[in-house]
């Protein structure tokens, strides 16, 4: 009996995704490709962005007001995108009905947002299929996060900062952080430090894929590297060092950051 009304219910979903495939190839559901623009007040200290299909961008520009762009395709009905304002709280929001989350129906909202480059507010940005971006000169707070695409982190100055994928790569070239987090599981993580460091706590990891850290002159850490299938490489003027071809412990510079960065099916190449 439960497997009859399994079946029933998947050949439902199919009926209901068929049926509405057709009502947009006759044009009797919303097609094709529209764009929006709308424009906040900058006296924003958290920003929220969720997305579902499609990629999200976040940038600070040198204009005083902040700015979102969208542009939706083929969106079924029920899905919405939602700009809401709650004191100094912005949201931007893609929204859709639960059924529609069964039904294979493709559409995308691709979104960038535009804040000013001297505020500083908390961010957290989310996505299901599709990449997250973020350039930034200034934060409080940060994370961003994705299933299935990549993370880019370009940061200046800010506290603590998380970023996560489960399908795809995460790229970071960040100054000083108080904490940051990069974590994969499918995919490679690479991380960039543009100025020297001495000081937060860095971690660096993937279960599937390589690791890769670079340090400018000048900066201070200590530095604990593994893998599980794959090599350990470290380059840097080390003291304190004990190593293995899988794993690696030393000090440069005198110490003062912590990096911890790891994986199980790659290799870790560390550059200080």
């Amino acid at each position: 009996m439960r497997l009859i009304l399994a079946v029933l219910i998947v050949l439902l979903v199919l009926a209901v995704a068929a049926t509405l495939d057709a009502l947009i190839y006759l044009g009797q559901l919303p097609s094709g490709t529209r764009t929006f623009s709308l424009t906040e007040p900058s006296n924003v200290t958290k920003l929220k962005v969720s997305d579902i299909n499609g990629y999200v961008q976040v940038h600070q520009w040198s204009r005083s007001y902040v700015k979102v762009n969208g542009t939706e395709s083929y969106l079924p009905p029920g899905v919405r995108v939602l700009v809401v304002r709650s004191g100094t709280a912005l949201t931007v929001e893609v929204t859709r009905p639960a059924l529609l989350s069964f039904l294979p129906i493709p559409f995308f909202v691709n979104l960038q947002v535009w804040v000013p480059w001297n505020l500083t507010a908390s961010y957290s940005v989310g996505d299901v299929n599709g990449y997250v971006q973020l350039n930034l000169l200034n934060f409080t707070s940060l994370s961003a996060s994705t299933v299935n695409g990549e993370v880019v982190l370009n940061l200046r100055n800010g506290g603590e900062a998380l970023a996560s994928t489960t399908n795809g790569e995460i790229d970071a070239a960040v100054g000083p952080l108080g904490k940051l987090s990069l974590q994969s599981v499918n995919g490679e993580v690479r991380l960039t430090l543009t100025s020297p460091v001495r000081s937060g706590s860095y971690l660096v990891s993937t279960v599937n894929g390589d690791v890769w850290v670079t340090l400018p002159g000048g900066s201070g850490a200590s530095v604990s590297l593994a893998t599980v299938n794959g090599d350990v490489k470290a380059f840097g003027n080390f003291t304190a060092e004990t190593s293995s071809s899988t794993s690696f412990s030393g000090t440069l510079g005198g110490g003062g950051a912590t990096f911890l960065a790891s994986t199980t099916n790659g290799d870790v190449i560390f550059t200080g």
